[in-house]
């Protein structure tokens, strides 16, 4: 269960101070399974990793081809990141469409979803959570729900005055968060 998997974090790390292994955890590379890689090989979807050394979090761009007919064109892509920390996840799936109109004050629409807007999406999450066992979603509306007892350094205004999920899974937040002064 999710919520259980974030109080893990939360008392192994900001709690009881586990630096050692969380470093160790935050050094390792993960790969994507070779199922996955085999999907993408055999659906013609680009794989992008994205991730800095030694963060808790891996992070991966999948692209796909791009869709076009007559005047409409769309590109679809999905960012998958898994946490080394606890069995976690967050998976978003992206649609950019050229915005053709004069007066526009960009040149694309882009929109962002936790579901596919396309079957390749659909089967890439499905190839995703088959591949990788007893994985927990984080989906938005857990993206920012409050970790209670924790909050961020008075120097640290860029996340908010919150302590999320998000930032326990994901961010590397561990000098960052202390415990609530009673």
């Amino acid at each position: 269960m999710l919520s259980n998997k974030i109080e893990n974090i939360k008392q192994k790390y900001y709690i009881e101070k586990n630096l050692n292994d969380y470093k160790e955890k935050c050094g390792k590379v993960i790969e994507l399974p070779k199922e996955i890689k085999q999907f993408c090989k055999e659906n013609n979807i680009e794989i992008q990793p994205f991730s800095p050394e030694n963060e808790p979090s891996m992070t991966w761009y999948f692209k796909f081809s791009q869709y076009v007919e007559e005047n409409f064109s769309v590109t679809y892509s999905t960012k998958f990141e898994l946490s080394k920390l606890e069995n976690i996840c967050s998976l978003i799936h992206y649609a950019e469409i050229p915005n053709r109109d004069p007066e526009r004050m960009d040149s694309k629409f882009l929109v962002d979803a936790e579901d596919g807007f396309c079957f390749s999406q659909v089967n890439l999450e499905e190839a995703i959570f088959s591949a990788l066992k007893d994985l927990d979603r984080l989906y938005l509306m857990d993206n920012f729900r409050e970790v209670s007892d924790l909050v961020f350094s008075e120097d640290v205004t860029l996340f908010g005055p919150v302590v999320t999920y998000f930032d326990l899974a994901f961010r590397d937040m561990i000098e960052d968060i202390h415990l609530k002064k009673s």
